[in-house]
Formats: structure tokens, sequence, C-alpha cells
């Protein structure tokens, strides 16, 4: 009995120890960054952001540091509406940015000098260059793998 009782706490104790060990799973979720300037190229300090996820309609806002960058971490996977304002600046936004899962994807904006109320409303695509890590990802859409060639296989086969 007292074999027993002696296996069931060392059996007890290295359960605990191994649940105390910090597992580190995967993310799908992404950051926007970027730094907000004037026309002169100096940054805009304090200048007020917000991010407006299109599908969701969850907005996050943050502002600007004293290098004019900005960082909103933990966004989901979607499209984003981006928005910069401050006393003295027309508001820029930019709309239809995709961020794409686990995603670091940066935003530079530059705001125009405005003694009034005015928008900018800036067109464009983002740059696919990534400047804020070395990581190399592709996201495979649903049609992209439905229409491979697949010669008398299955999807569900594919290795990546």
């Amino acid at each position: 009995m007292c074999r027993k009782l002696t296996l069931f706490v060392y059996w007890a104790v290295a359960t605990a120890l191994l649940a105390a060990i910090p597992t580190f799973g995967q993310t799908t979720n992404g950051l926007i960054t970027g730094v907000v300037t004037d026309p002169s190229g100096a940054v805009v300090t304090e200048a007020h952001v917000e991010l407006l996820n299109a599908t969701t309609g969850v907005q996050r806002e943050t502002a600007t540091d004293s290098n004019g960058q900005y960082i909103v971490p933990q966004l989901p996977p979607g499209i984003y509406d981006i928005s910069v304002s401050k006393q003295g600046f027309a508001t820029v936004k930019r709309s239809a940015v995709q961020l794409e899962v686990n995603q670091n994807l940066t935003v530079d904006l530059k705001m125009a000098v405005s003694s009034v109320n005015q928008t900018v409303q800036v067109t464009g695509e983002v740059t696919t260059v990534n400047t804020t890590s070395a990581t190399r990802a592709d996201v495979v859409s649903h049609t992209a793998i439905v229409d491979l060639p697949l010669n008398g296989g299955s999807s569900t086969n594919l290795r990546f």
C-alpha cells in the first residue's frame, strides 16, 4: 500500500510539473504598424489612429509615439479601414487594407497640413513587401486549391 501511495505521489508531482510548462500555440492574429509623416517628411506625434474592421465593425484606436510610429497588435485577419487625424492636419483615410493570417503589415501615411476640417482619401494598393519580419508566407485561397489540376488525386493529400 505504501509503494502504491509513493508511486501516486510521484505521478501527481510529475503531472503538476508538466502542466506548469508554458506551451506556445499558433496564432492567426497579425498586426498593423506604420509611421505618420507630414509633407516635409517630419514625423507627426500624438496623431489619433483608428482601425475599423470592415467585416465585423470592431474598432481599435491608438496614437503615434514620439517617433511618429503606431502599432496595433492582435488584429484578426480581415479588411481594415485606417484613419489618422490630428489638429492642424487633414484627416487621412486608407480603405480596404487586407490583413492576412499572422501577417505583420506596414502602412505608412502622409498627412497634409490643413487649417480647416479636410479629409484626404488615399486610394491604392498597400506595398506587399514585409519590412517588419524576415518570415516568408503566403495564404492559399480555397479557389486556388480547388482549381489545382490533380491527376486522380485528392486535394487533402497535398503537401505544402
